[in-house]
């Protein structure tokens, strides 16, 4: 689910936008849920100059577990 708004205020645009994304569990029995649930939010903004036009952004999004990496200890490498 996205959840947005954008104010337009003559000279720029500011924006503001949450998220909430949902992974269901596709591992295999016996394996590590891969199960998750991320947010993520952005603020942006836009201010005339001149012809063109500064653009900026900043978003958030504490990250998640890897799908890949169960923890488990990797084996010394061989040489």
């Amino acid at each position: 689910m996205q959840l947005g708004a954008k104010w337009n205020f003559g000279l720029g645009e500011v924006g503001v936008g949450v998220e909430q994304l949902k992974y269901g569990d596709n591992a295999g029995a016996g394996q590590p849920s891969t199960k998750m649930n991320l947010q993520a939010a952005v603020v942006n903004g836009r201010i005339n100059a001149g012809p063109g036009a500064v653009w900026a952004s900043y978003s958030k999004t504490p990250g998640g577990k890897s799908c890949v990496d169960t923890g488990a200890a990797k084996p010394a490498r061989q040489r």
